[in-house]
């Protein structure tokens, strides 16, 4: 039996890149899933792809987050895995980042994370439950240019630490997985910077970029009961990024 049967799951930023690697690798392993995103056709692509395991919405999760939970409850009457994986990246020297680029950093990367695990908790003590936040490796080390984005995640990290001791009375976990470079739309301007791209794989051990599928993988395992006994981690998927 696959080790996810009889879950259900919700995937935020879940129509591309590492989002969809994760709603795909989720169906897989018998999980049934709502993706949730903002632009409704990659959305859809999926849905048809993947079939009646999988039910899609196409909300903003910055304002939305009861939304999003309510229709995953109402879709498939329960909920046991909170992915919030939607995220926002700006790379822009500090005195070149405006207030408005600060608040949609902190808005998709913190407050949405945290307004959804909010609506989730009822849901998730039903079937304890658990949260899996998709960070950043830039969460933990400093790098010019990076500054909201970093302390966006940095927060994150932590958050994942304290909703962890709050949550688990109730008998709910919440992990982090911090992505190194990985191929997706959002860290296009970096692989469109030579400069930038060099420095990635010269400081990462295993000398390559990651894919979506790579971080699929982990999160499929901190859904997983195998995983029961874990809970306030932040999980790097770098391949040993500055090390």
């Amino acid at each position: 039996m696959s080790r996810l049967a009889r879950k259900v799951a919700l995937v935020t930023g879940g129509g591309t890149g590492i989002g969809r690697a994760i709603v795909e690798a989720l169906v897989e392993q018998g999980a049934r899933v709502v993706a949730v995103g903002r632009r409704p056709e990659p959305l859809f692509e999926l849905a048809h792809r993947l079939g009646d395991r999988v039910a899609v919405l196409s909300a903003d999760v910055t304002r939305e987050s009861r939304r999003a939970i309510e229709f995953a409850i109402e879709r498939f009457s329960q909920l046991d895995v909170l992915v919030n994986n939607a995220g926002s990246f700006l790379k822009a020297p500090l005195a070149q980042t405006s207030d408005a680029q600060i608040a949609e950093m902190l808005a998709v990367n913190v407050q949405a994370p945290l307004s959804l695990s909010r609506e989730a908790v009822s849901a998730l003590a039903r079937t304890k439950g658990c949260i899996i936040n998709i960070s950043s490796a830039a969460g933990s080390y400093a790098r010019a240019d990076l500054s909201a984005y970093g302390a966006a995640k940095a927060a994150m990290h932590h958050a994942t630490k304290i909703l962890a001791v709050e949550l688990g009375p109730l008998g709910i976990r919440c992990n982090a997985v911090a992505p190194g470079l990985t191929r997706s739309e959002m860290t296009e301007p970096i692989f469109d910077a030579p400069s930038a791209l060099k420095f990635f794989l010269e400081h990462t051990a295993l000398g390559r970029v990651g894919e979506p599928a790579d971080i699929a993988r982990v999160v499929a395992f901190l859904a997983s009961d195998e995983a029961g006994w874990v809970t306030g981690q932040t999980i790097a998927v770098s391949g040993g990024l500055l090390l």
